[in-house]
């Protein structure tokens, strides 16, 4: 099954097939940053596009991080559910604090397996979504 991806950092415009699939030669949507970035289980790192990995925060509480994040950034969530996912929650480049849109992917291939929450210009409510198991 593949999915129209229109937001988000690493997805813009692309077409993804879910759970890693290729269809008619659609490459799948990748999370583009080193495994040893993924935070342990329960944490939460902010991560900033062009900036080295040694450079980046290191993972924390995920309590009002979003607040913490700076324009455009992704925040990478691990769940401590036992899954094999990383959610990661991309960050307005316009407004502070606002998510633009939440992905999950598979921690092994790092490949995008679901849109949690589509692109949107209205704010995310973000502790509902987190608390969501996985499908």
């Amino acid at each position: 099954m593949c999915l129209t991806v229109a937001f988000g950092v690493a997805s813009i415009g692309a077409v993804a097939c879910a759970g890693g699939q290729s269809d008619g030669g659609v490459t799948p949507i990748e999370l583009n940053i080193p495994k040893s970035a993924i935070p342990s289980p329960g944490l939460c790192r902010i991560w900033v596009s062009g900036v080295e990995s040694a450079q980046q925060q290191l993972a924390r509480s995920c309590e009002d991080i979003e607040w913490t994040a700076p324009l455009g950034a992704r925040i990478l969530y691990r769940p401590d559910d036992g899954s094999r996912e990383v959610i990661v929650r991309y960050m307005s480049r316009g407004t502070p604090g606002w998510v633009t849109g939440i992905d999950a992917f598979d921690i092994d291939t790092m490949r995008l397996v679901r849109v949690i929450q589509e692109y949107t210009r209205e704010p995310v409510d973000t502790m509902a979504v987190w608390l969501e198991p996985a499908s």
